[in-house]
């Protein structure tokens, strides 16, 4: 699981397009945020790349999970 709660949303973006140029499909990426709109920007960029991605809240709601799901 990787933490970017905590941290700018600015760095939290460039994070997560980060993680989906690194992205293999061998096993499920999980990313903690507590930012709706880095959820909203992993939903398209994974789109984009055909990489398959879920946010769901987190606990109490304000905490995001991202999930980059893979192929297996």
């Amino acid at each position: 699981m990787i933490d970017l709660r905590k941290i700018p949303l600015k760095d939290q973006i460039s994070e997560i397009e980060m993680l989906l140029e690194q992205y293999d499909r061998t096993e499920d990426v999980v990313v903690l945020s507590d930012s709706h709109m880095a959820g909203s920007l992993a939903l398209s960029k994974a789109a984009g790349k055909g990489i398959k991605c879920r946010v769901t809240p987190w606990e109490d709601g304000n905490i995001w999970e991202i999930v980059f799901i893979s192929v297996s």
